[in-house]
């Protein structure tokens, strides 16, 4: 039996031996995380794939800290906002 993986997004899977989530459904090679309207994350995540803040989307990271898997990268395009308030990407 596999672990549980990330119950917030229908991409993701159990967790493989590695303790990474298994994407499921995607056409990425490992899911993503997309930031299109605005949010606010103020609690600690892991995040098993990339997290793109496209054009208009608005992430606020309020006292939290974002954990980024092995290989997964954190980005902004050109006209997405990120505010780190008291908060981390690591």
């Amino acid at each position: 039996e596999l672990a549980g993986g990330d119950d917030s997004n229908p991409n993701l899977g159990p967790l493989n031996t590695y303790g990474n989530c298994i994407p499921i459904s995607s056409p990425y090679p490992y899911a993503q995380h997309l930031i299109t309207s605005t949010e606010t994350w103020n609690s600690t995540t892991s995040e098993c794939g990339d997290v793109i803040v496209k054009n208009g989307g608005n992430l606020t990271v309020t006292g939290a800290t974002v954990n980024l898997e092995r290989n997964a990268t954190f980005s902004v395009e050109i006209g997405g906002v990120l505010t780190l308030n008291s908060g981390t990407i690591q």
